[in-house]
């Protein structure tokens, strides 16, 4: 995770992608909102609500973390030697 952030905040993405796919996405999102909150804060527009109702998409939701993060574990295990 340190050396992805590392490559990541001196802009070599490819290589940050390369170390840790899941945190390379988690950075992007970080940047997203970091740029979303500020255009917010500056506009004094309302925030966006994001609101799961149904159990369905809850469920979907739940599955969806867990299935990126054991893609993340199981793209670390096969990649160890290029480290």
């Amino acid at each position: 995770m340190t050396r992805c952030a590392i490559q990541f905040f001196r802009g070599h993405f490819l290589a940050a992608f390369k170390w840790n796919p899941l945190v390379f996405a988690a950075l992007c999102g970080v940047i997203a909102f970091d740029v979303y909150a500020l255009a917010t804060v500056v506009a004094r527009t309302p925030r966006l609500r994001i609101h799961v109702s149904t159990q369905r998409a809850k469920t979907f939701l739940r599955v969806s973390i867990i299935s990126a993060l054991a893609l993340n574990w199981i793209y670390l295990l096969l990649h160890w030697r290029d480290f």
